[in-house]
């Protein structure tokens, strides 16, 4: 197992911090978003990585906002050229993630046309 990045880290305190916030156990939390106690032990601790589904149930679950789950996250190393020129509001994200739960692979392909085809366009 690879040793917890800072992120991993990071993230793991601002989940805890939230729960504790809340008032949740471990076992409340778990079954929110849908593991084990332990599964969240280990994302709290940071030594599993969480994904970006399983972030957005535990944001979802801890009633806060994602991004609320990277506060005092530490700049990444990655060179700013490396990262994508485009972000997504916190609309455009929820839009998205809907998009991506729907079973049917055309369905989701047609309304992301649409959308591109409805959408501003490039600035």
């Amino acid at each position: 197992m690879a040793k917890p990045t800072t992120i991993d880290l990071a993230i793991g305190e601002r989940i805890r911090e939230n729960r504790l916030a809340r008032g949740l156990s471990l076992q409340d939390l778990a079954r929110a978003v849908g593991v084990t106690h332990q599964q969240i032990q280990k994302y709290e601790r940071g030594t599993c990585r969480v994904s970006a589904a399983t972030l957005y149930r535990l944001a979802d679950a801890l009633l806060c906002d994602v991004e609320a789950l990277f506060d005092g996250v530490p700049e990444t190393e990655v060179p700013p050229e490396a990262l994508p020129k485009t972000t997504l509001a916190n609309g455009e994200m929820t839009l998205s993630l809907a998009i991506d739960r729907l079973p049917d692979v055309e369905v989701r392909q047609r309304l992301r046309d649409l959308i591109e085809v409805l959408g501003p366009g490039d600035p």
